[in-house]
């Protein structure tokens, strides 16, 4: 099966951004309201690994990491 070609583009602003801006100016009201407080997340990065003790060396060869490697990661 051949999947079709996908272009991403950057050309928008993460809509992520206008929800925090309106968010902002009302947290000092909502923190003060807050005693308990649970959230679940998503969190994303990246890295760049370059350079690592040579006593790990072997085990992260061993796991196909290698040193200049970008990692793009995503937690949840």
């Amino acid at each position: 099966m051949v999947l079709p070609t996908v272009t991403v583009k950057a050309d928008k602003e993460d809509p992520a951004y206008t929800i925090m801006r309106k968010q902002l100016p009302k947290r000092t009201t909502t923190f003060n309201k807050l005693t308990i407080y649970t959230a679940k997340v998503y969190v994303k990065g990246k890295g760049k690994l370059t350079d690592y003790p040579w006593l790990a060396k072997k085990a992260l060869e061993k796991e196909g990491i290698t040193k200049d490697r970008l990692f793009i990661s995503g937690i949840q």
